[in-house]
């Protein structure tokens, strides 16, 4: 069910496209299982590149916390859960986004990659008010 009002699309109404490499892999883009998918391909990316015991570089542009605001439904709304927010969607978006990071710093760890790689994690969206955030 959509949670801010665009259907699981772009705010302004295009339905996005997502690729890998030169490859259209979802025409529309399912927003709500985006995170998942993204974290997913870059998981499986260290992985690979543990195994193949060369220098690597991993840029992971996370769509969070840019608007407009989607989240997969078990970071909310819904019955109170390890992932509620009480800071609306919002809260909700940035849970899952920390969710994202911690899953590759497991991925880091599991691998035996942590303690020999640079983690820089910045955003480009500071506090700025759109869609009455």
């Amino acid at each position: 069910t959509p949670r801010s009002g665009h259907g699981g699309f772009a705010a302004n109404g295009m339905f996005c496209f997502l690729m890998a490499n030169n490859t259209i892999v979802q025409q529309p883009a399912d927003m709500f299982g985006l995170e998942d998918a993204l974290v997913r391909h870059a998981k499986s990316f260290i992985r690979r590149s543990a195994a193949a015991s060369s220098p690597w570089l991993l840029y992971f542009a996370d769509l969070h916390p840019h608007t407009a605001l989607f989240n997969h439904p078990r970071f909310g709304p819904g019955p109170p859960g390890p992932f509620e927010s009480s800071n609306g969607q919002y809260g909700q978006v940035l849970r899952e986004m920390d969710w994202a990071v911690g899953e590759l710093l497991e991925a880091l760890d599991a691998t035996g990659q942590a303690a020999d790689t640079l983690v820089w994690f910045t955003s480009d969206n500071g506090p700025y008010r759109e869609e009455g955030w």
